[in-house]
């Protein structure tokens, strides 16, 4: 008979070796970019953005700025993939660092900022042109803020990334448009034979109405250039006299779009006479003015 023993099988590493020694350890090191490469990189970047910038500058609405920071936001996040896997120049760490950190900016490019909606004093509220302007500059902020110490650090190893900042934005222009001296620019209701001899000696172009009612719908105004004079004639009845004053008329809407005041005679005035006034404070002056609420 054969006996079959069962048993535990012992395996001795180290054959050759002396007892308690270990096996050698290895390590890979990755090794960085060189400076060339790494300067490829920031250039791919620079020539990639560039277009991009260019557009945002030149956006003429805010649709079309809307879509160009859009589509920098895109380019940026797929860049910013790619940027995450790059083992830069060991000198030029604390650059990539900045560096990295300004490609991470696409979400704040994606914020729509609030567009200003407050009237002025002209009851005029800031327009297309205004919320574009604002729209870019902060697009130019929040770049500006990303990219703050980037190429200083940059240059400390000889590496260069342009300029990715857009141009500063041009508020609009201001205009200034007139209506011709003595011109009525509104004139309803029934005309009667009184007139009203009106001289403007301030420095400021003014609108006057002859108002029965609200003055917003006058019987009849017109128009009166600093320095000079103007006759509103064919009034009817019992009216109030109110005036405006500022600048840049806007014809369409009958007023002017910034410096303005608004005011009113105390006192009546009768169709049985015809009436003089003088818009400035005069010495001996025997009518009160008071301001009201834009019209």
């Amino acid at each position: 008979m054969i006996a079959v023993v069962t048993g535990v099988l012992v395996a001795v590493t180290g054959c050759g070796a002396g007892e308690g020694s270990t096996p050698p350890s290895t390590s890979a090191t990755v090794a960085g970019m060189s400076v060339p490469e790494y300067q490829a990189v920031l250039t791919g970047v620079e020539q990639a953005a560039r277009p991009l910038i260019e557009r945002i500058s030149g956006a003429g609405s805010v649709e079309d700025l809307a879509a160009a920071r859009e589509e920098l936001a895109k380019l940026l996040d797929v860049r910013r993939g790619e940027i995450d896997k790059i083992v830069p120049p060991a000198a030029a760490k604390q650059a990539h660092t900045r560096f990295a950190a300004f490609i991470a900016v696409s979400p704040q490019l994606r914020v729509t900022p609030k567009p200003e909606v407050e009237a002025n004093e002209c009851g005029v509220a800031p327009g297309p042109e205004v919320h574009l302007a604002q729209a870019k500059r902060y697009v130019r902020t929040a770049l500006h803020t990303a990219l703050t110490g980037v190429a200083e650090e940059l240059d400390k190893q000889n590496l260069k990334l342009g300029n990715l900042i857009p141009a500063e934005p041009e508020d609009p222009a201001e205009q200034n448009r007139q209506a011709k001296n003595g011109e009525v620019v509104h004139r309803s209701g029934p005309k009667g034979r009184a007139r009203l001899e009106i001289s403007n000696d301030g420095d400021a172009d003014i609108a006057v109405s002859a108002v029965v009612g609200k003055p917003d719908n006058p019987r009849a105004t017109i128009y009166v250039r600093a320095k000079s004079k103007a006759t509103l004639s064919s009034l009817a009845g019992t009216y109030e006299v109110y005036f405006k004053s500022g600048a840049d008329w806007d014809g369409k809407r009958r007023g002017f779009t910034r410096d303005c005041a608004f005011e009113k005679f105390d006192q009546p005035f009768s169709a049985n006479a015809h009436w003089q006034i003088t818009l400035t404070p005069v010495v001996g002056g025997n009518a009160s003015t008071t301001k009201v609420p834009a019209f």
